[in-house]
């Protein structure tokens, strides 16, 4: 998962004076006028940076964001399970590729 950490390049245990360090290199470095002259993506990773700072330098909202973090960590992550029907027609199809590279031959 990308978090609003991940996008300022911190840690989330930093404290404010390394929080506005990473958001200084990281503004730096997604600053369209600087980096991306012509992207029409790079206002949108600046505006993403530049947000991202906005959260996690307020402490309320770093505190909420921490809550959220942490529920959507301890959610149980599934994969789907294949179907019946998708294995029995992948299994058919196979067998048809099958027969016909038989039938060739």
């Amino acid at each position: 998962m990308y978090t609003l950490y991940d996008l300022l390049d911190a840690r989330p245990q930093g404290d404010a004076k390394t929080l506005k360090k990473a958001f200084r290199k990281a503004g730096k470095a997604t600053h369209p006028d600087v980096n991306y002259r012509g992207d029409p993506d790079a206002q949108l990773r600046f505006s993403q940076v530049v947000r991202a700072h906005d959260i996690l330098s307020d402490a309320e909202k770093r505190a909420a964001y921490g809550r959220l973090l942490d529920f959507d960590l301890r959610q149980p992550r599934f994969k789907p399970n294949r179907s019946i029907l998708s294995n029995t027609v992948n299994k058919l199809v196979s067998d048809v590729i099958a027969i016909g590279v038989l039938a060739v031959a």
